[in-house]
């Protein structure tokens, strides 16, 4: 605990006498000094990092780094949030929530057996006596006003904000005069993009930054997330079952955003991990010249992680497990990982595919969706093509306790300029077991790509807005699982 107190002192004496230039319209005090002990605190982590690091390479001086560049990254926020000096890219401390990552930091090199103490004796020597005052744990209510300042483009923010209120409990409240804002979150034009994790103000506004680079619906929907509680999917304590980690590859001095701690008790609700979380960086993020710094282990998720569109169905899930269970007195017994609709107490919100009061019956057919939607693959092969401008969805499935092979003969969905997908020009596979996770995505070119199902059920969701786009899949039961 010593250690822990030593090397918070010294940064919390550090943020005080080095605090942030206030601008006329930007920051408050308090968020410049978090935001100036943030980055502080990154040098110590860093430092740690590259020791645990050597520790792994001379206990596993085999392991294989991949070096494999994507020239196709366009995806500016997330290299605007690469080249900041903040936690994970884009999280804002404050003094408690540092303190409890310190803490876990030095119990990950003491159970690596990595010596820290001279870095402990280096603060040492500048050790002075302070309290630290510990944050109270705060929630915000379900409704919460709040302001757009100059330089952030406010009708993304309202969309935002519009879209959480419709499929949540929550109320977002705008105020006109800056002023008025008591409390509650407030959108300036800073450096970069970046918030806290959950609310950390009472009877003061919270800010967000949404800098050059940051004026995307996707940017605005995931920093509007971290302040009401989400943190980043690949940081989650079960990370390490789903993606693997190219550390190698990572630019020297950002190794310390895959450094897996948490900043308080993560928001999971056991809703699974998601590829295609809102809250999800992509293959490359943190990269030397693009190369993978992660790769799913799960395959042909790649172009699944960081499409960062806006919310996936669990992360609104999530949102409204947190905040919403008080709005029905009673939860409805929803199937397939359907949970009870905050304004509608009588029926369930259903992940697409799914439709009825309690989300227990597949979805019909959409207009221009020919053939059935529900295919039976248990007596034999079955081929489904589609093709042209429309949405479509179709349910695969055969015998309990069976899987199902599928060979992707023909994808072809264009346009397709990154190394992420768009959704609404892309093939979307579920082939997990839990269909609220978001599915496989295919978009570009493919073809002769072959692949199992995990249980005896797949969805299919084929989303063009492009007349050429096409697919072609054969599916048969596996007789041996």
């Amino acid at each position: 605990m010593i250690i822990k107190s030593v090397i918070f002192l010294l940064i919390f004496l550090i943020a005080v006498t080095i605090s942030i230039p206030l601008k006329e319209n930007s920051i408050s005090q308090d968020e410049a000094n978090d935001l100036t002990l943030t980055k502080e605190l990154i040098q110590f982590f860093e430092e740690i990092m590259q020791r645990l690091m050597r520790h792994y390479h001379s206990k596993y001086n085999n392991i294989n780094y991949k070096t494999s560049k994507n020239s196709n990254n366009d995806n500016s926020s997330i290299k605007v949030i690469e080249d900041s000096e903040l936690y994970q890219g884009d999280i804002v401390l404050t003094l408690s929530q540092s303190e409890k990552l310190v803490d876990q930091a030095i119990q990950q090199a003491e159970i690596n057996n990595v010596n820290v103490s001279d870095i402990v004796s280096e603060v040492n020597k500048r050790r002075r006596k302070r309290k630290i005052k510990v944050d109270k744990y705060l929630e915000w209510s379900n409704k919460i006003p709040y302001f757009v300042d100059t330089g952030v483009n406010s009708l993304i923010v309202d969309v935002v904000l519009k879209v959480l209120g419709n499929k949540t409990c929550l109320t977002f409240n705008k105020i006109s005069v800056k002023s008025d804002l008591k409390e509650g979150l407030r959108y300036y034009a800073g450096n970069k993009c970046h918030s806290h994790v959950g609310r950390i103000y009472q009877f003061t506004p919270q800010d967000i930054s949404i800098g050059k680079g940051c004026n995307f619906y996707g940017t605005v929907m995931h920093e509007t997330l971290h302040s009401l509680g989400l943190e980043h999917e690949q940081a989650r304590a079960d990370r390490d079952s789903y993606i693997q980690l190219f550390i190698d590859n990572v630019m020297k001095g950002r190794e310390h955003n895959f450094l897996k701690v948490d900043l308080a008790n993560y928001l999971t609700y056991e809703v699974r991990y998601d590829f295609g979380s809102v809250m999800h960086y992509d293959t490359t993020a943190f990269g030397v010249d693009n190369k993978q710094t992660m790769i799913p282990l799960f395959p042909y998720y790649t172009k699944t992680m960081g499409m960062n569109e806006g919310p996936s169905f669990l992360d609104i899930k999530l949102i409204n497990l947190h905040y919403c269970k008080k709005s029905c007195e009673e939860q409805l017994p929803c199937k397939n990982g359907g949970y009870t609709h905050p304004h509608d107490c009588k029926r369930c919100v259903c992940v697409r595919g799914y439709e009825g009061k309690l989300c227990s019956e597949y979805a019909k057919p959409k207009p221009g969706c020919d053939g059935e939607n529900v295919i039976d693959v248990s007596n034999g092969k079955r081929e489904l093509i589609v093709n042209g401008t429309k949405k479509c969805i179709y349910h695969i499935l055969t015998s309990k306790g069976k899987k199902i092979r599928m060979n992707l003969k023909l994808s072809v969905y264009e346009p397709s300029k990154r190394h992420t997908c768009e959704k609404r020009n892309s093939l979307e596979i579920k082939y997990l077991e839990d269909k609220t996770q978001t599915g496989a995505f295919f978009c570009g070119s493919d073809a002769a790509i072959k692949f199992n199902s995990r249980n005896h059920h797949v969805i299919v969701y084929h989303r063009s807005t492009n007349s050429s786009n096409q697919m072609k899949i054969v599916f048969k039961t596996l007789q041996k699982n």
